[in-house]
């Protein structure tokens, strides 16, 4: 094994958004070995580098569903939106009651709402972003990476509905319970894994990546063994080789500790 890589929300952190306790170590023990550890998320890179600060020089980051890739803090690639697309998908977003968009660029969010219930939702999965009126002004200095859309009532039948039309053209995914993502057509976790393997010269035979939801889909077709959650979707379970235990149970965690053990195949669950 020479490269691992881990989602996050229903992967790496339970369902409080905790780590588990000895991830820091492990990273460390990883990392004297000559295993490169790194998250894969759909998350914003200010987030994830806060979450891994004591380790986050020794970690890759593949930040926005892959549209932002960073390793040892140094930009590997990104994959910016155009910003006309993006004015239209919020304008369209207006129109549905429930839902509210944040735009995740390179240097911060960009949004504007005064519900409470949007405002919880933002501050739980964005460190860095802006709140204001002329948001969709302040977003033309930066580089405006994906388009998530947070929607309370229905994500699959109503926000994914209305956006699936554009996936001729970019990626459209859901990403969680209450979030849908829009990126580059170009740009997703698997595209993003294979970056990496060709910048170290990593092979798919070396390569064990964990995930949980579908975002997550085409990251395991470039890992041997990939791993679902036990609480993953079950489509994202038909593609995967192999099933740890479930994010509250430290699934990610434990393989880890198989692996350095030496362990690996005995503790996994073969899927197929």
């Amino acid at each position: 094994m020479k490269l691992i890589l881990a989602d996050m929300d229903g992967t790496l952190l339970n369902d409080n958004k905790e780590l588990p306790e000895d991830i820091f170590k492990q990273i460390n023990q990883l990392d004297k070995m000559g295993i490169k550890f790194g998250i894969a998320s759909g998350r914003q890179y200010q987030y994830l580098a806060k979450c891994f600060e004591p380790v986050k020089d020794k970690m890759i980051f593949i930040a926005q569903n892959g549209s932002h890739i960073r390793i040892n803090n140094e930009i590997l690639s990104l994959n910016p939106l155009p910003k006309d697309e993006v004015k239209k998908w919020v304008i369209e977003c207006e129109k549905l009651p429930d839902s509210k968009p944040i735009l995740s660029g390179a240097k911060a969010g960009y949004c504007y709402t005064e519900e409470e219930r949007f405002i919880k939702c933002f501050d739980e999965y964005y460190e860095c972003y802006i709140n204001s009126e002329d948001y969709l002004d302040k977003m033309m200095e930066d580089d405006i990476l994906s388009v998530s859309i947070c929607d309370l009532k229905d994500v699959e039948k109503c926000t994914y509905e209305k956006y699936k039309k554009y996936q001729t053209d970019y990626q459209v995914k859901i990403a969680g319970d209450i979030w849908m993502d829009i990126n580059q057509k170009d740009v997703n976790k698997g595209i993003a894994v294979k970056k990496i393997q060709d910048h170290f010269g990593i092979s798919a035979e070396e390569t064990m990546v964990f995930g949980d939801y579908m975002n997550d889909y085409e990251m395991m077709k470039y890992a041997a063994y990939s791993v679902a959650m036990e609480n993953a979707y079950p489509k994202l379970k038909e593609v995967c080789r192999y099933m740890t235990c479930s994010n509250n149970e430290r699934g990610v965690s434990k393989a880890i500790d198989a692996c350095l053990q030496g362990i690996l195949d005995d503790f996994l669950i073969k899927l197929k």
